[in-house]
């Protein structure tokens, strides 16, 4: 017989993180490489690429990844960056480079 109280545990946050084995570096020209040691695949990333990325990386939920690049491509209609943005994250999960929580 089990006594005491019932705990409940929460799962994390929905979200993306980067797959284990997945690495990434500034170049010289201000882009960003992506380097997944699973695969030995690389992914060099234009400007907007490496906006996108940055975003992800730093927000890991897709709400804040939205408003931290609408706040950064001001120019651009908000729907249109919100379809860029999934398919940017679509792209990096079938690559295997990103994981869905």
């Amino acid at each position: 017989m089990v006594s005491g109280r019932w705990i409940k545990v929460r799962s994390p946050k929905p979200g993306y993180r980067l797959r284990d084995g997945v690495y990434f570096a500034r170049t010289s020209d201000n882009r960003m490489v992506v380097f997944d040691s699973n695969t030995g695949e690389y992914y060099g990333l234009d400007e907007i690429g490496t906006v996108f990325f940055e975003a992800i990386i730093h927000e890991q939920q897709f709400p804040q990844m939205l408003r931290t690049l609408e706040m950064h491509f001001e120019d651009i209609e908000a729907e249109q960056v919100k379809k860029d943005l999934r398919c940017f994250l679509r792209k990096l999960v079938r690559l295997g480079v990103l994981i869905r929580r």
